[in-house]
């Protein structure tokens, strides 16, 4: 899809601003254009997927990146590591980890 000429943003009603729809300011201009609006969508893009990989062992203080990654690539959900046995979960990340999961997954 080509670019639309910029008309409105660079123009006020006392003082319009023509630029020739050929020219190379006119593509300068679109470029920059489409560079901060690409920008803009990729950082909201950016930010969105990093709060819909947020899960309730983050919330759990003593549980970084590596546990959490190591427990969900066991057992698959939250739901799973809930019901596992404590034994089991001891054995995968160790007696004070696995208990703090434990307390706080089974307040829910």
């Amino acid at each position: 899809m080509p670019p639309k000429p910029v008309s409105k943003p660079l123009s006020t009603p006392s003082f319009p601003i023509l630029i020739n729809k050929k020219s190379e300011s006119l593509k300068l201009i679109q470029f920059i254009r489409n560079e901060a609006h690409r920008f803009a969508i990729s950082y909201h893009k950016n930010i969105r997927s990093k709060e819909s990989i947020v899960s309730k062992l983050d919330e759990i203080p003593g549980i970084g990146e590596k546990t959490k990654f190591k427990l969900l690539t066991e057992y698959g959900s939250l739901h799973k590591i809930k019901k596992s046995d404590f034994k089991k979960l001891k054995k995968k990340v160790g007696f004070f980890k696995a208990k703090k999961i434990k307390d706080y997954l089974n307040k829910f």
